[in-house]
């Protein structure tokens, strides 16, 4: 039996040819090289297949069948997850060659802030998720917000201020936008977490919960 990787990246992918290229390659560029990548192609119409799967053997690919929320995706790729840990790269993301060496090697880590009251980059126990039920299959733009706070009540985040990912911006994005639907979803999520947190975090959650209010009637 093969011997398991330490992290399994997680990338879903719907038409990502555009950036695709630069993100695979800055996984490759990583000094920690213990990983797979977990390539879930939600039927994209592009070159994105032809792409990922010129990386080699590294680079697990599997299409769906398209049309799916992304959480429904992304747990059809943790199925095929080896890694004792498991990292999300978006397609349009890169990270710096640095990024995983920070986290691995040391105590299991979740690293965010706030509960994703800002951009972070994830490493999450695979056993974990799994056990507290991945993703929900039903959210297309909040998923990773519902599982963060979900997987916050059975575990302590840990926050390491490392500025070792960027996130583009760019609009092809769909949460970007600040669609009505993607708001909701939001709401729908943080409604019943509010107060699980502390005073501190329901403050947070309540600043996020007006800006989140204000979007949903400025962007119908």
């Amino acid at each position: 039996m093969a011997r398991r990787p330490t992290v399994s990246i997680l990338m879903n992918c719907l038409n990502g040819e555009p950036y695709l290229r630069e993100a695979i390659e800055s996984v490759f560029a990583q000094t920690y090289q213990d990983w797979e990548i977990i390539f879930w192609d939600d039927a994209s119409t592009d070159e994105s297949a032809k792409i990922a799967k010129s990386y080699g053997k590294k680079v697990h690919y599997f299409r769906g069948l398209g049309g799916m929320p992304l959480g429904y995706s992304r747990n059809c790729a943790l199925e095929k997850v080896r890694g004792h840990r498991v990292a999300i790269l978006d397609c349009d993301d890169q990270w710096r060659s640095t990024h995983l060496a920070s986290f691995c090697g040391r105590l299991p880590i979740t690293p965010y802030r706030g509960l994703l009251t800002q951009s972070n980059s994830l490493l999450l126990e695979t056993a974990s998720v799994r056990r507290y039920g991945g993703w929900n299959p039903t959210l297309r733009y909040a998923e990773m917000y519902d599982l963060c706070l979900r997987l916050s009540q059975h575990h302590q985040p840990i926050w390491q201020s490392l500025e070792t990912a960027s996130v583009r911006i760019h609009p092809g994005q769909v949460f970007g936008k600040g669609h009505a639907a993607a708001t909701t979803e939001v709401l729908q999520v943080m409604r019943p977490h509010h107060w699980h947190g502390g005073w501190r975090q329901g403050l947070r959650e309540g600043l996020l919960w007006g800006k989140y209010g204000w979007q949903r009637l400025t962007h119908p």
